[in-house]
């Protein structure tokens, strides 16, 4: 046995490689929510008109357009996966915002390399709200119900 924190080997275990390179908010004119600063002032704003807004409105295609329900099952499906993922190498918080770093990158690195709505944004504030609004919906589904399986012999990396 080594001489390491409980959760070293098991960080050691998921290798991610960097995300994709950040896009140029001038080359993206119409995305409205580029900033997370944006998105905040857009929801207050809403709230001061005592409109509750869509919880994942910043999340839009190219021209600026929201999301499709369906497009957003696919988010969702794929977000699901990388979570199974970090629950079998016991890397999964208790709540998305008690996350690892490592977590956060593996989540970061599927996302953003599988959708290009999750690009549209300075930095991963929108892969990191999704996260924080949908996370307690796969904890309830897949985690609680018991279905999920851990591993105790986690020797390998794993990338997506």
């Amino acid at each position: 046995m080594h001489d390491v924190a409980p959760d070293q080997d098991k960080s050691e275990s998921l290798d991610t490689p960097d995300p994709p390179e950040q896009l140029d908010q001038k080359d993206y004119l119409y995305i409205h929510f580029w900033h997370d600063e944006d998105w905040v002032k857009y929801t207050e704003q809403q709230r001061d008109r005592g409109q509750i807004p869509p919880r994942l409105r910043f999340l839009t295609d190219e021209e600026g357009n929201p999301v499709p329900e369906s497009r957003i099952k696919m988010f969702m499906s794929t977000a699901k996966q990388a979570w199974s993922e970090l629950y079998r190498l016991q890397l999964d918080p208790s709540l998305w915002t008690k996350k690892t770093l490592k977590a956060a990158s593996y989540l970061v690195y599927i996302m953003k390399m599988k959708f290009d709505e999750f690009h549209y944004c300075d930095g991963d504030w929108k892969v990191e709200r999704f996260a924080i609004i949908k996370y307690p919906d796969w904890c309830c589904d897949a985690r609680d119900s018991g279905c999920l399986t851990c591993t105790s012999d986690i020797s390998f990396s794993h990338c997506i």
